[in-house]
């Protein structure tokens, strides 16, 4: 099957193998995408031994890409402890002001959810229409 595409700067453009073309451009667009979030673990300091980020990786499925990592911690930096995201909800957070948890009353400290953050940094990109534009961007400049 083939399609005909306009490209700018070299008029239409016949793409013979339209499937092949499809999964090298979503081979491409993965790859930045995946180093727009490699960025943002490096930012976070996601890092110490650097598995983290080198177990970053996507494969393609049809028309899709499906993010992973193979670090046995990494989906706990995406999604936090089991123990935090239970226990959330509205009456578990202190109302703000304050600076630190050491400065709430025990009572509060208690209410407070306790496990691990999520850092998101998958979500941080993906679901960023600004930070995806700016990966398809690099690439289509």
């Amino acid at each position: 099957m083939s399609e005909v595409l306009y490209i700018q700067g070299l008029g239409e453009v016949e793409i013979v193998n339209w499937g092949d073309f499809v999964r090298k451009l979503g081979f491409l667009v993965g790859n930045e995408l995946l180093n727009e979030i490699q960025d943002e673990a490096l930012k976070m300091r996601l890092f110490d031994s650097g598995r983290y980020v080198r177990g970053m990786r996507f494969e393609q499925e049809g028309e899709n890409l499906v993010f992973s990592n193979d670090a046995p911690y990494a989906p706990f930096l995406e999604y936090g402890t089991l123990e935090f995201g239970g226990s959330y909800s509205e009456d578990s957070w202190p109302v703000p002001p304050f600076s630190k948890k050491k400065d709430l009353s025990r009572r509060e400290r208690e209410r407070f959810p306790r496990g691990m953050q999520p850092f998101a940094p998958y979500r941080r990109v993906l679901y960023s229409e600004e930070r995806v534009g700016r990966a398809l961007q690099r690439l289509f400049g």
